[in-house]
């Protein structure tokens, strides 16, 4: 238990940072609200989008949104519906977070050197402003570096070697 105290501190941190003042910074852009319709339209609709005639990003960031659309409601916690999809994303920067930890830790072994890299992450002006919004590639971050973690954990254990490749898909 006491192994899992500072990965999940480093999660928390993610989270707080990339949740504080929500409201107000970065400021919502165009994208955000794109997403957030394509995510309600896949999982209220069945559809792509009310767009038939564009389809930029793979449908499965959207999926990821819609289900916590799903789950939380579109717009249960703010009265924007973007400020409610940012909640995930204060989610996923938490995981990212803490993979950036985990990697570090691993690569290094060193604790030092993986809270310095992860604070490093979670504290850039990069992450704390295109982190914070809803964008696909935020979401894809992660599951890169779920894939990069899954295999350099085990490399040589098939099963990871497929969860790894899932992962990147």
């Amino acid at each position: 238990m006491k192994r899992f105290i500072l990965p999940l501190l480093v999660f928390a941190l993610g989270i707080f940072l990339s949740l504080y003042n929500i409201q107000n910074f970065p400021k919502m852009v165009g994208d955000e609200g794109i997403y957030v319709s394509q995510a309600y339209w896949l999982m209220h609709k069945g559809t792509l989008g009310p767009y038939t005639y564009w389809y930029d990003h793979f449908p499965f960031g959207w999926a990821q949104i819609g289900f916590w659309q799903l789950i939380a409601g579109a717009n249960t916690f703010f009265e924007s519906s973007v400020l409610t999809a940012r909640l995930f994303l204060g989610a996923t920067l938490g995981g990212t977070t803490t993979l950036v930890y985990l990697l570090a830790k691993m690569l290094s072994k060193s604790k030092l050197a993986a809270v310095v890299a992860a604070l490093l992450f979670v504290t850039s002006a990069l992450t704390q402003t295109f982190g914070r919004m809803v964008l696909l590639d935020n979401i894809a971050v992660f599951w890169l570096l779920t894939s990069v973690y899954l295999l350099i954990k085990s490399p040589a254990r098939l099963s990871h070697t497929l969860l790894s490749s899932v992962a990147l898909c």
